[in-house]
């Protein structure tokens, strides 16, 4: 009996709730995922969210954001799109492969790749990782399980774990690692999670999630002519992946 509401105390969402409502901005941003991903991000005017999955991550962003962000979701499973397309999460979205996103160089401001690369091979993880360097004028923040995680049956073929990412792979790309989802270990509960995150944050090494960033130098450093390119680049996001997306899903 004493088992059973101690796992509930530990499990229980009002715990963490009440931790989210106490604890101030500048500490939950190492503890939360999603603050982390709003402060990791920056203040971006447009966000690629490559495999947007349900698009939890980027309807929070949105949600806490200072400001209006133009925002564009890439997945290869049509029920994802269509799921976030009633919730109106995106702007824009693109039907296709990770690894062949058809957008050209420095288009976005900030390119956001969570838990994707588990899922493809480890040289095409590599390969995608260097290809969406090249689209981001700004930074690129990048979320992998911390090891190979198991995720047994899947609904989906895109939806298995078949590569493992650890923080020696992205340090030698030179990326900044965090850890995320608090610490790894087999008893896992929300509350756990939470109140260990910053023994994960400050070593990602025991982390169960990495939060790896990358800023890109770009060309487009001068503020005067990011503003005058800044409608541009939006009717050109927007047009582009609509037109990509309705060829692809007709």
């Amino acid at each position: 009996m004493t088992r059973k509401i101690g796992h509930s105390f530990l499990g229980s969402r009002k715990v963490v709730r009440w931790a989210k409502e106490c604890i101030p901005f500048f500490l939950r941003r190492y503890l939360s995922y999603h603050d982390m991903m709003c402060w990791r991000l920056g203040y971006p005017e447009s966000i690629l969210d490559v495999g947007c999955g349900r698009g939890e991550p980027i309807e929070y962003i949105r949600k806490h954001s200072r400001r209006r962000i133009v925002t564009v979701g890439i997945d290869i499973w049509s029920p994802h799109i269509s799921h976030c397309k009633r919730g109106g999460t995106h702007d824009a979205y693109v039907f296709c492969d990770v690894r062949k996103i058809p957008f050209r160089e420095r288009v976005f401001d900030a390119v956001l790749c969570l838990e994707v690369l588990e899922h493809l091979l480890k040289r095409d993880g590599m390969n995608t990782v260097k290809s969406l360097e090249k689209i981001t004028r700004r930074r690129l923040v990048v979320s992998v399980p911390n090891g190979l995680l198991e995720t047994g049956i899947s609904t989906y073929s895109w939806g298995i774990h078949i590569s493992s990412w650890s923080t020696s792979d992205f340090v030698r790309m030179n990326y900044k690692v965090s850890g995320a989802k608090g610490i790894k270990i087999p008893l896992r509960s929300l509350t756990l999670t939470y109140f260990t995150q910053i023994l994960a944050y400050i070593f990602p090494v025991i982390a169960d999630h990495l939060v790896c960033v990358k800023d890109v130098v770009s060309n487009y450093q001068d503020r005067s002519e990011r503003s005058m390119q800044r409608n541009v680049r939006r009717t050109i996001i927007i047009k582009h992946s609509k037109g990509t997306s309705s060829q692809q899903l007709d």
